[in-house]
């Protein structure tokens, strides 16, 4: 419980409240902000469905990625199609996505992502010496603008970053990895939509108030451009508009 206490026993042991529910039991005991009052009339064989799965899948495409919810027209890669996956699938289709990506090991789940709304579906292990990040860069030309991951499984949590447009390309990570484990990338990945935000900064600052910021503005930037930053060029690439 959130207040470190137990409230079940099995033969005088405690047992500990799995994910804080322990929603497989016959009957529990949960914390006030585990439960949310429903109508009498919903059907249970129904409603039981609504917990994490369902409701976290398809709020993370129409409430957490981009500015509460992906945009119409985007394109978007979910990886693991379970009910998690399926989900996010639902909410892209109801907010217009243009190009919905399933992408799973199994190939059995081709035919729910398409009865979902997917519009394409990728089995990773059909692509050869292909990655599924290439092979997603050349579908969208250039990278998704959303990825899901829907797996927990950090080599797929890396795939899900890497298959973003660089600039602008947002990874919403669901799925939850095993304790202890980390993600790996490359930097400039994290660091490509920040030059680009600095370079907006720069032109957004009208020509005769930049000379009185030119000591001050991002000397702590300890990026591969600091130096270039700090005598106010901008980055080899970007321009002033």
């Amino acid at each position: 419980m959130p207040d470190g206490t137990v409230r079940f026993k099995c033969k005088g042991k405690e047992l500990l409240h799995f994910m804080g529910t322990s929603t497989f039991s016959q009957y529990t005991v949960v914390a006030d902000i585990s439960v949310v009052k429903i109508t009498d009339k919903a059907p249970m064989d129904r409603t039981c469905l609504l917990g994490c799965g369902i409701t976290t899948g398809y709020g993370a495409a129409i409430i957490s990625a981009g500015n509460g919810g992906i945009e119409k027209g985007s394109n978007v890669a979910v990886f693991g199609v379970g009910c998690v996956g399926l989900s996010v699938v639902q909410g892209c289709v109801k907010n217009g996505a243009a190009k919905i990506i399933a992408i799973d090991v199994n190939p059995k789940k081709k035919e729910w992502a398409e009865q979902f709304g997917a519009t394409d579906f990728v089995n990773p292990t059909d692509l050869g010496e292909q990655t599924i990040q290439e092979k997603l860069v050349e579908m969208t030309d250039g990278g998704c603008d959303y990825t899901f991951d829907c797996t927990g499984n950090v080599g797929v949590m890396r795939a899900a970053l890497e298959a973003c447009h660089k600039g602008w390309g947002e990874s919403i990570i669901i799925g939850v990895a095993a304790a202890g484990q980390e993600i790996a990338t490359r930097r400039e990945l994290l660091l490509c939509e920040v030059y680009e935000q600095r370079a907006d900064l720069y032109t957004s600052i009208p020509a005769r108030h930049r000379t009185s910021l030119e000591g001050l503005r991002f000397r702590r930037c300890q990026g591969p451009h600091s130096a270039s930053w700090s005598r106010g060029r901008l980055p080899r690439g970007q321009t002033q508009g």
